[in-house]
C-alpha cells in the first residue's frame, strides 16, 4: 500500500475538522457528521480535477477561509480585502509577525493541498463526490419549500434590496452564502470578493455639500481632534482597568469630561474611520465630512498623521485627509515608523505660526500591531506570562504620556481638544484576544472606546456621561463641540435624535449597518451600505 496516498486525506480531514469546530457546539454527532461529509467531498472533488488548474482554485478558495477563520474568527469580506489594499509594506511585515503561525499553517495546507499525489480515478472516489454533493444539495431539496420562505430570508432580501440587488440575485447569493455556505464554508468567500467588486464600482464626491454652515466660535479659535488607534476603553486605567495604564490621565479628571459608553463606528480603521468623520445616509458621503465643515466656518484646516499614506479607494481614510488644507504624513509607506510623541512637534510649529482661526487631526498610530514597536522600551512596564497583553498594555501606557503632552500644550495656548479611538479589539480573554473584531456579529466591548474632551465641556444637554454614544453620529458629536453646524445637521432634530438614542450604530466588515442596544446588547441588520 502506498501510504503517501493517505497524507492528501488525512490534510483534508484535519481542515475540515478545523473548519468545523463551532458544529460541536450543537453536538458531537453532528460535528462529527459534518466533517466526514465534507472531507467526502473534497476528497472526491481534487480527485476528480487531478492536477489541473481547478485544483489549485479549490485550495485557494480553502486556504483564503482558513486564514480568515483562525485569524478573525470570519469569512473573507470586502472590509478585509479592502485593509489588505490599504496595508502599507511596514504594517505588512508587522501583520506577518503577529499572524505567523496562522500564515504558516494555510501556506502549508496550500502546497498540501497542490502536490500531494492523488489517487487514480476509481469508482470508490467517485462515489465519494456523489455523497459530498448530496451532502451539498440534498438538505436545500428538502427544505426548499422554506429556504425562501423563512424570517431569516426575509431579513436577508431586505438588506439585499437596500444594496440594489434584484430578488433573483439575492435568493441566489442567500443559497450560495447562508445555505450552502454552513455546510461549505470556503464558498463564502466569493461574496467577499463580489462584495468588493461592488465596493469598487462606487462613485464618491469629495467637493463639500454641506448646505447654511454656520460658526459661533471666535477668530483664533484652536481645535485640535487625535484620533488613537486599536484602543480598548476596558485596558484603560481611567475605566476602571485593573492595571494602572493611564497615570497621566488619571492626574487630569479634574479637567477632562470622560465619556463611559462610547462606541467605534467600525471593527477596524478602514470600516470605522469614513463613517465616523462623515455624514452617513447609507454610504460615508465624504462630501459631508468634518473637514469641509470646518472649512466651510472657516477654518484653516490640518491633518497630522503617523499612519502610511495608502492608495485612494473610495471612502479611504487618506481621501478624507487630502480634503484638508495641509496634509502630513510622517512616512508614505510604512505607519508608526515614528514614535506618536513626534506629531505633537508638527502640532507646535502649526500653533506657533497660525493666524487664522484652526482646525487639526492627529491621526496616531496608538495600539496598532506590532504592540511591542509603539512605545520606547522605558514604557515596557507589565510583565506576565501574557506576553501580548503586557505589550499591548505598555502601548497603551504610552499612549496615556502622549495623550498628557497633548493637552499640556492644547492648554497652554487655550485651545480645545477631543480624544476619542477608532475601534477597540477583541477581549483579551475572549475567541480573538486582541485582534480586530470582524466577525458578522461581533462583541460590543471590542466597539468600547475611549473619549474624552479637554477643557470640560458639556456636549450632551440632557445626556448623561454614562448613556451609550454612538461614533456613527461623531457629525453631531463633532458640530456641538465646535460649535459648527448646518441646516444637514438641524433639519427634523437629526442630531439631538440621533444622540438621544442610547443605541449602539456600527458597520461590520461587509458593510451591514447594525443597530444594537445598550441595555440588552442585541445586534440588529437594519441596512446596508
Amino acid at each position: 500500500m502506498n501510504y503517501k496516498l493517505l497524507l492528501l486525506p488525512i490534510t483534508i480531514i484535519i481542515y475540515c475538522t478545523i473548519m468545523n469546530l463551532s458544529k460541536f457546539d450543537d453536538s458531537f454527532i453532528k460535528g462529527i457528521i459534518h466533517i466526514l461529509l465534507q472531507s467526502s467531498l473534497l476528497i472526491g472533488l481534487i480527485i476528480l480535477v487531478q492536477k489541473s488548474v481547478f485544483r489549485f482554485i479549490i485550495a485557494i478558495f480553502l486556504g483564503v477561509e482558513l486564514f480568515t477563520l483562525l485569524s478573525y474568527d470570519s469569512s473573507l469580506s470586502v472590509s478585509l480585502v479592502m485593509s489588505l489594499l490599504n496595508t502599507s509594506i511596514g504594517e505588512s511585515v508587522s501583520f506577518i509577525k503577529f499572524n505567523f503561525i496562522t500564515i504558516l499553517l494555510t501556506i502549508v495546507f496550500l502546497v498540501s493541498l497542490t502536490i500531494l499525489p492523488v489517487p487514480k480515478r476509481k469508482p470508490l472516489y467517485m462515489l465519494l463526490s456523489i455523497l459530498g454533493g448530496g451532502y451539498i444539495l440534498v438538505p436545500s431539496i428538502v427544505s426548499a419549500n422554506t429556504l425562501f420562505s423563512s424570517t431569516k430570508y426575509e431579513s436577508y432580501r431586505k438588506t439585499g434590496l437596500a444594496r440594489g440587488f434584484s430578488n433573483d440575485y439575492i435568493s441566489v447569493e442567500y443559497f450560495l452564502n447562508v445555505d450552502i455556505g454552513y455546510r461549505f464554508p470556503a464558498i463564502r468567500a466569493i461574496k467577499g470578493i463580489t462584495d468588493s467588486i461592488e465596493f469598487f464600482s462606487q462613485q464618491v464626491e469629495l467637493t463639500s455639500t454641506w448646505k447654511n454652515v454656520t460658526s459661533k466660535s471666535s477668530n483664533d479659535d484652536l481645535l485640535v481632534l487625535g484620533i488613537g488607534e486599536s484602543l480598548r476603553a476596558d485596558n484603560l486605567g481611567i475605566y476602571g482597568y485593573s492595571r494602572d495604564t493611564t497615570p497621566y490621565l488619571s492626574q487630569q479628571l479634574n479637567s477632562i469630561s470622560l465619556f463611559e459608553n462610547v462606541y467605534s463606528a467600525g471593527t477596524n480603521t478602514w470600516s470605522a474611520i469614513p463613517p465616523t468623520l462623515t455624514k452617513s445616509t447609507g454610504s460615508p458621503d465624504l462630501s459631508k465630512s468634518i473637514i469641509n465643515l470646518a472649512k466651510d466656518a472657516g477654518y484653516t484646516t490640518y491633518w497630522i498623521s503617523n499612519h502610511a499614506k495608502a492608495s485612494h479607494w473610495d471612502f479611504s481614510i487618506s481621501a478624507i485627509a487630502e480634503q484638508a488644507d495641509h496634509t502630513f504624513f510622517f512616512s508614505n509607506d510604512e505607519g508608526g515608523g515614528v514614535y506618536d510623541i513626534e506629531l505633537l512637534g508638527k502640532l507646535k510649529s502649526i500653533i506657533a505660526n497660525r493666524n487664522n482661526k484652526t482646525f487639526v487631526v492627529l491621526h496616531f498610530y496608538g495600539s496598532h500591531m506590532y504592540f511591542e514597536d509603539r512605545y520606547p522600551d522605558e514604557y515596557a512596564q507589565f510583565q506576565s506570562d501574557n506576553t501580548i497583553l503586557d505589550e499591548y498594555d505598555n502601548s497603551i501606557l504610552y499612549t496615556d504620556y502622549v495623550q498628557a503632552e497633548t493637552i499640556k500644550l492644547i492648554s497652554a495656548n487655550k485651545g480645545k481638544y477631543l480624544f476619542f479611538a477608532d475601534h477597540g479589539l477583541g477581549s483579551p480573554d475572549g475567541d480573538i484576544p486582541l485582534k480586530h473584531d470582524v466577525r458578522k456579529e461581533p462583541d460590543l466591548s471590542s466597539l468600547k472606546v475611549p473619549f474624552f474632551t479637554f477643557p470640560k465641556v458639556n456636549i450632551f444637554q440632557n445626556i448623561g456621561t454614562k448613556q451609550a454614544i454612538s461614533l456613527y453620529y461623531f457629525e453631531c458629536i463633532f458640530s456641538k463641540w465646535s460649535k459648527i453646524t448646518s441646516t444637514d445637521l438641524t433639519e427634523n432634530n437629526y442630531c439631538d435624535n440621533a444622540l438621544k438614542s442610547n443605541k449602539v450604530t456600527f458597520i461590520d466588515s461587509n458593510l451591514n449597518k447594525h443597530v444594537s442596544s445598550n441595555e440588552d446588547r442585541k445586534i440588529e441588520i437594519v441596512s446596508v451600505l
